[in-house]
């Protein structure tokens, strides 16, 4: 902090420029023409940043809640339908084990092919 006040008062170098100038085109263009409390409050880039705020936040909460709701849905589904065993007449761990064998047989086919393109 005291530097920076060193160097505002020096009024001399870069850094003295760019603070300068920091003040007169950066603060206005984020807080737009602050004088006083009521200039705040009407200002519009501010009210916009808010606005801009307010909806990235509600909007995170809305589609979070429709995921949450949805795969609270998805999941429940699949325990009442493991329950009853709605697998095409099939147990669950039979159908675990053919997707092991498939995907064990996709595995070995890749790896023959994948030898074979070695060879000239």
């Amino acid at each position: 902090q005291e530097q920076i006040q060193e160097i505002e008062e020096s009024k001399e170098g870069l850094a003295a420029f760019a603070l300068e100038q920091a003040r007169k085109l950066l603060l206005p263009l984020l807080l737009g023409e602050v004088t006083n409390l009521v200039s705040l409050l009407f200002s519009g880039v501010v009210w916009s940043m808010l606005f801009t705020f307010t909806n990235a936040m509600f909007l995170t909460t809305v589609v979070g809640a429709d995921w949450m709701m949805r795969t609270t849905v998805e999941e429940w589904q699949g325990w009442r339908y493991q329950s009853q065993y709605q697998f095409h007449g099939k147990s669950p761990e039979q159908l675990y084990r053919e997707q092991v064998s498939a995907a064990t047989a996709m595995l070995l086919v890749t790896q023959e092919q994948t030898l074979g393109s070695d060879v000239p």
